[in-house]
């Protein structure tokens, strides 16, 4: 189905990927994005086309109208512009778009899809080189876009306010902050909140910007208001005298009436600002916004890892029946049993998420606060849980010891603490008895029956010792380790055939392999599926060896219905399995369902708050959806929260090569390099950017590299990209066609990878495409 994409760029989607060729000019897509705004009232030629084309007299413009017009129809079908004689209409059936989407949303009263909707401003980056007409009604209609999409914010922030729900509310209020910067209401109660939630310094930081903001670009000093709060939240006082920044938006401040002015025979609304603020000129406007986006981007970035990924209400923060699992700590004289402390901890995570209605952090996001010098009641809030669980091993002369204690972390208070002393050779039995005491003090009773039938099976305690080790290994995803963790993986289920945790971590193991490129796939996908299939033979409610094998059926053999099944049926099992909300997210940006990848991206963010993978991979989809600010935005945010995240980088050099930043695409993809060790995907990626630079002496040299298998398996897909920078389409295609036989994972993103657009109308490309049944 077609679509048009007006909010962070201008593109035309269709059922192979974006609009390319003669109907994508640019003075096309301008034409359609008129059209766009025009609706049902539609527009007189002559007007259209001295909106377009001001400098050419009435016949050409006329000429390069119709020429326009038979372009867009030859791609998209003679009924997409209606017609009546002198009036021209979009036929919005045939191609709806993002904006008028949000602007039904508005309609009817639904904000949080409005919200949604806006992934940027209106043709983010779209000019018509010397069209000052053309610009004048862009930039109006851009500010009218952004007004309403402001106003939805303001009322999903009051409704958050109204509920409670601070986190939300902090998080639409620093959207709100990036698009109002030098707006004082704004930015108190921006800081309100944050104080609000505990977090005073993070609020000082976001005052101290702000004034910076109003100082240097506009030349004036905060009010009266802002100066007598700002000194309240300076001294140690409660977070009520600041509670005149939580009152709703529409009670303080109504939105004012815009006037109306006309651009040829269009209205639009002229935007007014307060009288005691001057008004910029269009070219100072964007300076001044640019620099405020880059100060705001820097202290918002600061506060995500505190606030931005806490997406859950205040009051899921104080439910009664949530713990978090903080990592164990290795008390052994050599400190050789970090691995069974990190694995002891999984599996307690792991049991207590079987337990009825007992809400459990995800690892991911625990395991991100190891090493972290905060307390119990700190690690609570960061998490949103109202237990906290800590403890220790150690294991010496044949015999482990593991102490543990578990906190509230509302208050810090210790609910319940002890000791268990067992020979080494029996860790599941303890973890049993952990788990079991602790559900027992949450709960009042122990395990449910299925945990405890589940929990039952006899495994030998070598196999278990293995299958720690494993997940250690797996968790850390070099190359290296996962080589090492299909090795235990493997000597567990052979000490163990009928241990389903263990085959599941083997299939894990190998998809993940496949994924990165670590083995080539047809070695790689049908052992994971193998495993997988093995660990559901032994347990038929194994919601993750589901999920596993829709990653197979996604990823080798493209089959997007089975791996839905396959994704939707792991959640049904487990609607807490965040690793299963982020894989079929993969899915749906595979197949070009972006708002719905996204949707489903944020929920694994909501249930894995501090996962990193989760944050950088709606970025990663964001790209996908041609949405390359948000993209950027996010996976800078990642790396706020990790500067070593080496997949970020190179997903971020991607995004700033699509914003034709190739000075910050090759320091992205270089850092990539060094942090992965020289893996070939990233040395492809970096031989890309250096061809599109020019420096085809650099990219070919590492081709070359690559061919010879320095890198180690070097993907014939990212090869094909490298050769079609340099523009050789023909060797492009022919690596794809090998990739297609190689069953390479990344073919399932051909109909939406940017840096395959330019093949897009190549009939040898489409035959490729129609061949893969994608």
């Amino acid at each position: 189905m077609l679509s048009l994409k007006l909010f962070g760029g201008a593109t035309v989607l269709t059922a192979t990927g974006p609009l390319l060729g003669p109907a994508a000019h640019k003075h096309r897509l301008a034409l359609l994005a008129v059209l766009n705004q025009t609706r049902d009232r539609g527009i007189r030629r002559e007007k259209l086309s001295a909106l377009l084309w001001p400098d050419a007299d009435t016949a050409r413009a006329r000429h390069l109208l119709s020429d326009s017009l038979y372009r867009i129809s030859q791609a998209l079908g003679t009924d997409v512009i209606k017609t009546a004689g002198e009036e021209l209409r979009l036929n919005p059936g045939l191609l709806p778009s993002d904006v008028a989407a949000f602007e039904t949303a508005l309609e009817r009263g639904d904000q949080r899809a409005a919200v949604d909707l806006y992934t940027g401003p209106f043709l983010d980056g779209f000019s018509l080189a010397d069209n000052a007409e053309f610009e004048q009604w862009l930039d109006a209609e851009r500010e009218r876009l952004r007004r309403a999409y402001v106003g939805a914010l303001e009322a999903l922030i009051d409704q958050a306010v109204a509920l409670d729900d601070l986190g939300a509310a902090a998080e639409g209020l620093r959207s709100l902050a990036v698009q109002e910067p030098f707006s004082s209401r704004i930015a108190l109660r921006l800081i309100g909140v944050l104080d609000a939630v505990g977090e005073r310094a993070a609020a000082l930081q976001h005052a101290r910007a702000h004034e910076t903001l109003l100082r240097e670009e506009l030349g004036i000093e905060p009010g009266e208001e802002w100066l007598q709060a700002i000194e309240r939240l300076r001294a140690p006082a409660p977070v009520a005298q600041l509670s005149h920044a939580l009152v709703p938006v529409k009670a303080r401040a109504p939105v004012e009436t815009a006037a109306l002015v006309h651009i040829g025979d269009l209205p639009v609304p002229l935007p007014s600002a307060p009288a005691s603020v001057p008004i910029p000129s269009t070219t100072e406007r964007r300076r001044i916004r640019s620099f405020a986006i880059a100060i705001l981007a820097i202290v918002i970035a600061g506060a995500v890892a505190i606030v931005g990924y806490q997406k859950r209400s205040r009051a899921a923060m104080v439910e009664n029946n949530s713990i978090a699992v903080l990592p164990f700590a290795d008390h052994g004289a050599g400190g050789d049993h970090v691995y069974f402390a990190d694995g002891l901890t999984e599996e307690l995570i792991s049991t207590l998420s079987r337990a009825t209605d007992l809400k459990v952090a995800a690892r991911t996001s625990v395991f991100a606060l190891k090493g972290a010098s905060i307390d119990v009641k700190e690690a609570g809030r960061r998490l949103g849980v109202s237990t906290v669980l800590e403890g220790s091993v150690r294991q010496s002369g044949g015999r482990l010891r593991i102490n543990v204690q578990l906190v509230d972390a509302i208050n810090g208070y210790e609910l319940w603490s002890d000791s268990f002393d067992r020979p080494s050779d029996d860790p599941i039995t303890v973890q049993e008895e952990i788990a079991r005491a602790i559900v027992s003090t949450l709960k009042g009773r122990l395990l449910d029956q299925e945990t405890a039938a589940m929990s039952s099976t006899p495994i030998d305690s070598a196999s278990y010792d293995l299958y720690l080790r494993g997940r250690y290994h797996w968790h850390r995803r070099s190359q290296r380790d996962l080589a090492l963790a299909v090795d235990y993986f493997e000597k567990a289920v052979k000490l163990s055939p009928a241990y389903a945790r263990a085959w599941g971590g083997l299939a894990d193991a190998y998809a993940i392999c496949g994924f990165y490129d670590y083995l080539q796939p047809r070695t790689a996908f049908p052992r994971a599926e193998a495993a997988a299939a093995r660990a559901l033979e032994l347990d038929a409610r194994f919601a993750a060896a589901y999920a596993t094998l829709g990653y197979v059926e996604l990823y080798y053999r493209w089959n997007f219905k089975r791996a839905e099944e396959q994704f939707q049926h792991a959640l049904q099992l487990d609607p807490n399995y965040s690793t299963g909300y982020q894989w079929y997210a993969n899915l749906l940006t595979a197949a070009g369902r972006f708002a719905e990848g996204q949707r489903t991206m944020r929920q694994a963010q909501r249930l894995d708050p501090l996962s990193l993978i989760a944050s950088a991979a709606l970025g990663w989809s964001q790209y996908f959806a041609r949405s390359y600010p948000q993209a950027d935005q996010q996976l800078r945010e990642t790396l706020s929260l990790d500067s070593t995240f080496q997949l970020a980088y190179l997903w971020r050099g991607w995004v700033r090569e699509e914003l034709h930043d190739l000075d910050t695409a090759r320091l992205a993809l270089q850092h990539g390099v060094e942090l992965s060790g020289g893996s070939a995907i990233y040395v492809s990626a970096l031989a890309r950017v250096e061809a599109l630079r020019g420096n085809r002496t650099t990219a070919t040299a590492l081709l070359d590299q690559l061919d010879h298998g320095k890198y180690g398996y070097a993907p014939a897909y990212e090869l094909a990209k490298v050769q079609l920078a340099l523009g050789k389409s023909n060797r492009a295609l022919d690596l794809l066609e090998r990739a297609v036989e190689e069953r390479s994972h990344s073919i399932a993103f051909i109909r939406v990878d940017p840096q395959l657009d330019p093949l897009r109308n190549d009939p040898r490309f489409l035959r490729l495409v129609a061949k893969t049944g994608l």
